[in-house]
């Protein structure tokens, strides 16, 4: 379950960098109140999926072997690459 309260700030704080630069939401209260829509819509999405998680708990257990940590470690770059991007570029790559 822990994954989904990570994955839903990281979809949160993906959706604020995205409508940063527009005017409309140029107030903090907008910005709040589209944040915390965002959060909770995505929790409400996300808890439909907890077998994901139980997937990736089952890797992190070691019940896949080694595929199942590589799958892990996988994903653990991916999100950092994706990270460092939005870092460096301030913006999003894919459009």
């Amino acid at each position: 379950m822990i994954w989904i309260y990570f994955i839903v700030i990281v979809m949160t704080i993906g959706s604020l960098q995205l409508v940063a630069d527009k005017e409309f939401f140029g107030s903090n209260i907008k910005r709040t109140i589209f944040g915390g829509t965002t959060s909770t819509a995505s929790y409400g999405w996300l808890s439909v999926y907890s077998g994901f998680e139980s997937y990736l708990r089952a890797c992190l257990d070691g019940d896949f072997g080694n595929g199942g940590y590589f799958l892990i470690i996988s994903l653990v770059a991916l999100l950092g690459v994706w990270i460092w991007n939005l870092i460096v570029t301030r913006k999003y790559i894919v459009r």
